[in-house]
Order: C-alpha cells, then sequence, then structure tokens
C-alpha cells in the first residue's frame, strides 16, 4: 500500500503578537457565475446531494472525483 503507515503533524496553536499574528483577511466571495458553475457541475465532480437524506447530506463518489484530482 502506499503511504502506508505516513505520519503528518499539524501546528494549530494561536500565536501571540510577539510570535508574528496577524489578523485575518476578509473572506473571498465567488462570483455568481462561479457558484452557478459549480453547482451545475457537482455530478461530474462525483459530490452532490444525497436525495434519500432528509438532512441535505452530501454523498461522495470516489471515482470520479479522483479521475478528476488526477488531471
Amino acid at each position: 500500500l502506499q503511504f502506508y503507515g505516513g505520519k503528518i503533524g499539524i501546528d494549530a496553536t494561536h500565536k501571540g503578537p510577539q510570535e508574528g499574528a496577524r489578523e485575518w483577511p476578509e473572506e473571498i466571495e465567488m462570483t455568481p457565475e462561479v457558484k452557478e458553475l459549480v453547482d451545475r457541475r457537482w455530478e461530474e465532480y462525483g459530490i452532490g446531494l444525497d436525495p434519500s437524506a432528509a438532512n441535505g447530506r452530501m454523498r461522495q463518489s470516489p471515482s470520479p472525483l479522483q479521475r478528476l484530482l488526477r488531471r
């Protein structure tokens, strides 16, 4: 298996002023055109709403998403 037993470390500690803390930038907002494009292509990405889930849960189909990421 590729990457079997791999490790990753994430430092999620809050930085203080003396450590170089800075303000968060403004949130990025997608244009309506980009939102529409992504909404139209959910199924192509292999991600979509699960019609059987009453809570609007997402479902994933790994094959289309994996193909997209390999491009």
